[in-house]
């Protein structure tokens, strides 16, 4: 009893492990792909638009509160960084964060 009681608690937590990791995977590949439409009509709408500049600054600012809402969560921000589908971010939001910084002004 004591050993089916072991095999199914490790069974379960690496199905769990497996199924999070993978769950977090596609979760950032959605977000990808739900985001970015509305990304390019905003960038379209930038481009067509008779002032370029006031559109971008308006979207640098909405994308610059966003990161900061996330940041200040402290619970869900700064672990994902280090996750496997999101290698790499830590270094592209430390390099990018005295931009980012100018925006929330």
């Amino acid at each position: 009893m004591f050993k089916w009681c072991v095999v199914v608690l490790l069974a379960a937590t690496g199905a769990f492990a497996i199924g999070t990791y993978y769950g977090y995977e596609k979760g950032v590949a959605n977000y990808v792909a739900y985001d970015a439409p509305g990304r390019i009509a905003l960038y379209d709408a930038a481009i067509k638009s008779d002032e370029p500049k006031v559109a971008l600054r308006s979207m640098a600012v909405a994308q610059a509160k966003l990161m900061a809402s996330l940041e200040n969560s402290g619970v869900t921000f700064p672990p994902l960084l280090h996750l496997p589908a999101t290698k790499g971010m830590d270094y592209s939001y430390q390099k990018y964060a005295p931009v980012v910084k100018q925006y929330l002004e």
